[in-house]
């Protein structure tokens, strides 16, 4: 990425001009494509767009530095959003949290260190995922009331669990964050299935095999939806013929289900 940096009265400088301090406005820009890494009022980070404005902004802040410190190579640094949120690396992905400023920066960031990231609630939207009860939820229907006397909209969510489809629903004020869960959808080869058991066996794309699933009719906790029904229908009816069956499994909040067949090859 190309670096661009401006000091607080606006004017950008050329590369050899002045070093970069903490506390300097900050752009980034891909080389291959031009555009430039955005952040959300969402916590969602892209390079979408060619525009250069506040959302393109970066603030970055040496780690236990103050503002006009130099940055030097090798040095640890956070970079902050306009919305004051900082960037973080998760699971290969990066988006924006409101991290406090001591905690893990890009040098030492630990990508298993946590389940959930905070949002705003006035982020989220329809089909958004929201940790309710301490469950991954998948949002269905959300509703915002008018500001009140206290000065604050309240939005109402309701949404289904991603593992179990049982409704939860939720009552929380716009300004505020919620713990949104990271997920995961990796595709397997199926290398068998018992019907009896649920047992299932998957072969993951570094060749290594898996064997602590079941069938999604297997539920452990609930009963399962018409959907794990039919999922797990496919998954036999193909094994049956033969076919090559390759399946989805969602991950998220340390729990594991098969959800989807993704495509079934017949063998000739």
């Amino acid at each position: 990425m190309l670096l661009q940096m401006r000091q607080k009265t606006g004017q950008l400088s050329s590369e050899e001009a002045m070093p970069l301090l903490s506390g300097s406005a900050v752009f980034f820009r891909v080389l291959r494509t031009g555009r430039r890494i955005c952040a959300e009022a969402s916590g969602l980070v892209h390079a979408k767009w060619d525009h250069q404005g506040e959302w393109e902004r970066f603030i970055v802040q040496k780690d236990e530095a103050s503002d006009g410190d130099a940055i030097t190579s090798g040095d640890r640094v956070h970079l902050r959003t306009w919305t004051g949120m900082y960037l973080a690396l998760e699971d290969h992905s990066i988006h924006a949290t409101m991290a406090y400023y001591d905690e893990p920066s890009f040098e030492k960031v630990d990508a298993g260190s946590s389940h959930t990231y905070p949002q705003q609630c006035a982020g989220l939207r329809k089909g958004s995922l929201v940790l309710i009860r301490g469950k991954p939820c998948k949002i269905v229907e959300m509703s915002t009331s008018k500001t009140g006397k206290h000065g604050h909209a309240k939005a109402h969510i309701v949404a289904l669990d991603i593992f179990t489809g049982k409704k939860y629903e939720d009552l929380c004020p716009t300004s505020h964050n919620m713990e949104v869960p990271f997920s995961k959808r990796t595709e397997c080869q199926l290398l068998g299935a018992d019907a009896v058991s649920g047992a299932v066996g998957l072969l993951l794309e570094s060749g290594e095999t898996k064997h602590d699933l079941n069938l999604p009719t297997f539920a452990s906790t609930g009963e399962p939806t018409d959907e794990d029904k039919k999922v797990s229908q496919e998954i036999l009816d193909g094994q049956e013929r033969g076919d090559d069956v390759f399946v989805v499994v969602l991950s998220a909040c340390g729990e594991e289900k098969i959800i989807a067949v993704k495509r079934v090859e017949q063998k000739n």
